[in-house]
């Protein structure tokens, strides 16, 4: 119900129809069900109602959906997941580059530290000690 997988779109506004065109969960609701309902009949039994026959294609109109699309739907499904392949390798890379933000930070430190202790192991005093202690304060 909260994805609007059964929000008729011909009723829908132009807004919420260009959301729902954004969503793979409406594309496989939309194969699942004109996959598995597409010209078949189904009985509708209702307490105090006769059984009766009802066409899928039918029920499949007045939700919207399209049965003969499924292929389509198909195929975007499998771009979704391509795109999100992509989108994943991606932020992988970059997050492991050696250009990342947190690694230049890190390396920036590591430099730092590394200035502090040559001050300290060659004995320098006065002026050099004062440029250790600003070493020690966070990079902002």
């Amino acid at each position: 119900l909260l994805n609007g997988a059964l929000l008729n779109l011909a009723a829908a506004g132009e807004g919420i129809a260009l959301l729902q065109k954004l969503s793979f969960f409406r594309f496989g609701f939309e194969a699942m069900l004109g996959n598995e309902l597409h010209n078949k009949v189904v009985m509708i039994e209702a307490p105090g109602v006769e059984p009766f026959p009802l066409s899928a294609n039918l029920f499949l109109s007045l939700l919207g959906i399209d049965p003969t699309r499924v292929r389509e739907d198909m195929v975007m499904l499998v771009a979704f997941a391509l795109a999100h392949c992509l989108l994943a390798c991606a932020l992988l890379g970059w997050k492991t580059s050696p250009w990342s933000l947190s690694r230049c930070v890190a390396s920036l430190k590591k430099r730092r530290r590394g200035d502090k202790g040559a001050a300290r192991s060659n004995g320098a005093g006065g002026a050099g000690a004062a440029g250790a202690k600003g070493a020690d304060m966070p990079l902002a």
